[in-house]
């Protein structure tokens, strides 16, 4: 059997940090093991990061094996590695700032992209635990996209305000609960 290792086709960066670290060195038997579903995982994590911050979570002025070399060491927790003050790299477990997440939504993100932006192919993803029958990803994914938010702004405070109600609560709910907790419904607007 002729190992798969010997190249590799794809943008760098999205390729996942086992792929490259087995070809930069060598390991071409097919002992090494073969790439599973978690590669792939790898590559939606790096695109997801990518589509809710506008940026690749790493490292986008480095190439080659150093690139390689820093995502080998990072912790599994994170998501984001940036040159920071005096040419140091940060390895961060945060969705850098800014961005226009809602703090509802940012915090089971931000778990989430760890989930796909594990270095270890071996837990990657939640690799084999499963939640309702479902991979733990898929299922944490599940969950993000069912949450409803809901932004309303306190027209003395001109701030705007998240807050979370259940998927199947009426309007008429949610300005019962805004009377209830903030008072004259024309104090307050919602926004959609």
């Amino acid at each position: 059997v002729t190992s798969i290792f010997k190249s590799f086709i794809g943008t760098f960066q999205y390729i996942s940090p086992e792929i490259i670290h087995n070809v930069s060195q060598g390991n071409t038997s097919s002992k090494v093991g073969l790439p599973n579903s978690t590669v792939d995982l790898w590559a939606f994590g790096v695109t997801a990061f990518e589509v809710v911050t506008g940026s690749r979570p790493f490292m986008i002025d480095i190439v080659g094996s150093d690139w390689s070399k820093h995502i080998e060491e990072k912790r599994n927790e994170a998501i984001h590695i940036y040159t920071g003050d005096s040419d140091k790299l940060v390895y961060s477990t945060t969705i850098p700032q800014p961005h226009r997440l809602c703090t509802i939504i940012c915090e089971p993100l931000t778990l989430w992209l760890r989930l796909l932006l594990d270095s270890n192919p071996e837990t990657r993803g939640g690799r084999d635990a499963r939640i309702h029958n479902k991979s733990v990803w898929h299922s944490k994914l599940e969950s993000i996209l069912n949450i409803r938010v809901i932004n309303f702004v306190l027209l003395h405070e001109w701030l705007i305000n998240p807050i979370q109600f259940r998927h199947d609560d009426s309007l008429d709910v949610m300005i019962h609960f805004f009377s209830i907790n903030f008072g004259n419904p024309n104090d307050f607007l919602l926004l959609r």
